[in-house]
């Protein structure tokens, strides 16, 4: 199937937020077998599904060798724009494979842009999820982050406040 490059992305954004696991599965063939950075590009949205055991088995499979470095990011941050659910799966498998992240990002741009992911930057909502991430990255110090962190906390917690305004519990 031929699609316009102006849609492409969002034809398949569309498609990846509700398939089931075999359409999901296609998508990652073309992601492994294309040369085309762009089509790789495209492909990230593969991990935007709303069902969280799919999702899941999305970041099972980021964590091996086919998924481009660059790529990671994006796929957890894809998971984690999916909503309450999606963050915190993205977050307990930040979590959970930490160590091994923090080995493959160990600076610059990646290592903030895994950081920005695992907190679901833009999406994150609430207090609660503020002061957890707060709580984690004061108790597992990572190297040239900080601001970063504290900016992402900084901008949930506003969030967090003005949803409190609007949607009073």
């Amino acid at each position: 199937l031929e699609l316009d490059k102006d849609i492409q992305r969002a034809v398949y954004a569309t498609v990846a937020r509700v398939c089931k696991w075999e359409v999901t599965e296609q998508l990652i063939t073309m992601y492994r077998d294309t040369e085309s950075a762009e089509t790789r590009r495209v492909l990230r949205c593969l991990a935007s599904n709303t069902d969280t055991e799919l999702a899941a088995r999305v970041l099972d499979w980021m964590m091996g060798e086919d998924v481009k470095l660059q790529d990671k990011t994006f796929i957890l941050a894809g998971v984690a724009s999916t909503g309450r659910a999606g963050r915190e799966l993205a977050w307990r498998f930040f979590q959970d494979n930490s160590r091994h992240f923090l080995s493959i990002f160990t600076s610059g741009r990646l290592l903030i842009n895994l950081v920005t992911a695992a907190m679901g930057q833009g999406t994150a909502n609430t207090a609660e999820e503020a002061d957890m991430f707060e709580k984690w990255f004061r108790e597992n110090k990572v190297e040239g982050v900080d601001r970063t962190v504290q900016q992402v906390i900084e901008e949930i917690r506003q969030v967090a406040t003005l949803r409190e305004k609007l949607f009073p519990s």
